[in-house]
C-alpha cells in the first residue's frame, strides 16, 4: 500500500511539472503572438512624421499667442492686488460698422437703405436695429444711427 501512494505521488507530481510547463510554454506562446500583433500594427503616423511632429511641438513662436487691447492686465496678479500696470483697465472701444446709405424712401414711412462694409443691404424705418446701432431719425439730407458710442449721421451724398 505503501508503494501504490509513492507511485500515486510520482504521478501527481509528474502531472503538475507537464502542466506548469505547459503553462508557461503557452503564457510565452500568448506573449510572442501579441509582440507579433503589435510589430504588424501600422502606426497612426508615416514612419517619418514623428521626428516633425516632435520638432513642431519643441519649437518655441516668436509670437505672443494672445493681445491685451486697452491697457495690459496680467491675468497672473495676485488676488486683490489691483491692475498690473498702475492703471486702470479701459476696453478698446468696439469698432462701429461702416454704413453707405444708397438711398431714402419718403413717401409715407420715412424708410433707408444701408448698405454695410461686408455688402449687406438694409431696409429699415425709425426706431429699427441694425447691426447694434438704432436708427434715431430718418431725414431728407441722412440718417442718425445712435450706439453706445453715441449718436453719429450718415449724410446723403450727392
Amino acid at each position: 500500500m505503501a508503494e501504490n501512494r509513492i507511485q500515486l505521488l510520482g504521478i501527481i507530481a509528474a502531472v503538475l511539472a507537464v502542466w506548469i510547463v505547459s503553462g508557461n510554454l503557452f503564457i510565452a506562446g500568448v506573449r510572442q503572438e501579441r509582440q507579433l500583433r503589435r510589430a504588424k500594427t501600422p502606426s497612426i503616423l508615416p514612419a517619418a512624421q514623428p521626428a516633425n511632429v516632435q520638432a513642431a511641438l519643441a519649437a518655441a513662436t516668436a509670437e505672443k499667442p494672445y493681445a491685451y487691447t486697452g491697457g495690459f492686465e496680467s491675468p497672473f496678479r495676485a488676488y486683490g492686488s489691483g491692475p498690473s500696470n498702475g492703471g486702470s483697465i479701459r476696453a478698446a472701444p468696439a469698432r462701429r460698422p461702416a454704413f453707405t446709405l444708397k438711398a431714402i424712401l419718403t413717401k409715407g414711412k420715412p424708410q433707408a437703405i444701408l448698405e454695410d462694409d461686408q455688402g449687406t443691404t438694409f431696409i429699415c424705418g425709425a426706431g429699427d436695429t441694425i447691426r447694434n446701432q438704432k436708427v434715431v431719425a430718418i431725414g431728407e439730407r441722412g440718417v442718425t444711427l445712435r450706439d453706445r458710442q453715441g449718436t453719429y449721421e450718415i449724410p446723403v451724398r450727392q
